[in-house]
């Protein structure tokens, strides 16, 4: 399908009508296609201990931005999409939308599913790096995704090409665009923390790829973040332990990764 390809009312009509999930692929002519429906939001239990720590500590960067779904979540998701497709970053092209639904093109492999299944250590790093690297580079253009776990990267396997999918939160509403970009850096570690071997050498190693790339003046605020952070979640850590649930051990890690990276840049 051509990049700049539309739909006609009556061929959107025809798939919509074949819709039954929130998320869900169709085929079109040999090709696939997704479609998103898009609900009022429900914060989830993770939201909630977010919700929280931001009480607890006085960051912008921890405050919730899951968005409250309906029309004005859509359009916003909609021009994100845009843009980053108008700085040439590998996103779904948008075909068609409706007031609740939207028709978009595959993208791709999500990157989780690719690194789940890659058993090759060397080649999990390969793809890390490179996602470090687009979350630089994205950076570089003033840009920011929100929420980059690796569910929210996308692999199209035949370009070998890393982009995004899932734009669906907007930081700007409570934190500067700054803070998103260190925000990112944070989830983004905290997603490849999976995928490393205990200890903080494995994830600092993305971290510095992540810094040789991108934009001057990014590392204060998440320098901050981290040192107001790390007290709280190794508190939290020697309490709960394994309680804490994978989300909140994975962030855990990267806190904690980063602190000791920031002491050592400055001992």
């Amino acid at each position: 399908m051509h990049k700049d390809e539309t739909l006609l009312p009556n061929e959107a009509d025809s798939i919509l009508g074949n819709v039954t999930k929130r998320i869900q692929s169709i085929e079109r002519n040999g090709q696939r296609l997704w479609v998103k429906t898009i609900k009022h939001s429900k914060k989830k239990i993770g939201h909630r201990i977010q919700k929280l720590l931001a009480k607890l500590i006085p960051l912008r960067m921890l405050r919730v931005t899951v968005n409250e779904g309906g029309l004005s979540a859509l359009k916003s998701e909609i021009s994100r999409l845009e843009t980053f497709r108008d700085n040439d970053i590998h996103v779904p092209h948008v075909l068609y939308h409706t007031d609740t639904q939207v028709i978009m093109t595959d993208a791709g492999i999500v990157l989780q599913d690719v690194l789940d299944s890659e058993a090759d250590a060397k080649k999990r790093h390969a793809l890390l790096a490179s996602a470090a690297k687009i979350l630089a580079g994205i950076h570089k253009k003033h840009l920011f995704h929100g929420r980059p776990y690796m569910k929210d990267f996308i692999y199209d396997q035949k370009t070998k090409t890393l982009g995004f999918i899932d734009l669906e939160e907007d930081p700007l509403q409570v934190m500067s665009a700054e803070e998103a970009q260190a925000r990112d850096v944070w989830v983004f570690l905290a997603g490849a923390s999976s995928y490393v071997p205990d200890g903080s050498d494995g994830l600092i190693s993305y971290y510095e790829i992540y810094r040789s790339h991108a934009p001057e003046g990014f590392e204060k605020p998440l320098r901050e973040f981290v040192q107001l952070l790390h007290p709280i979640t190794r508190f939290m850590a020697k309490i709960f332990g394994d309680r804490l649930g994978k989300d909140v051990t994975k962030a855990t890690r990267a806190t904690s990764a980063l602190q000791l990276y920031f002491e050592n840049k400055t001992a």
